[in-house]
């Protein structure tokens, strides 16, 4: 099997599904529930980021779009490489609607 390119993983293509998964998120943040900044880039600690559902360090896959989820800088690398059941509880508060 040939190995993914890294211009495959982070250059326009995944560019173009970031867009496109934080905005299918409606802006809210996988991990806390909370708005994200969408005026911000994904560099500021409340800018949205992708985030892999099951991080690639522990198997999942790097471009599948079904292991994709927008959510703030700070969650994400708070998060680390844990999986979403092995985060603290009040780490993952629900949204109030």
């Amino acid at each position: 099997m040939a190995q993914k390119r890294r211009s495959d993983l982070y250059g326009r293509p995944y560019r173009e599904r970031r867009i496109e998964v934080i905005a299918a998120s409606g802006g809210v943040c996988l991990l806390c529930g909370e708005p994200m900044r969408l005026d911000l880039p994904g560099t500021p600690p409340d800018g949205p980021t992708l985030e892999h559902i099951i991080p690639v360090s522990r198997g999942g896959h790097p471009t599948d779009r079904r292991n994709q989820a927008a959510s703030h800088l700070r969650c994400n690398r708070a998060r680390g490489d844990m999986l979403l059941s092995e985060m603290p509880r009040q780490s993952r508060r629900s949204r109030s609607w």
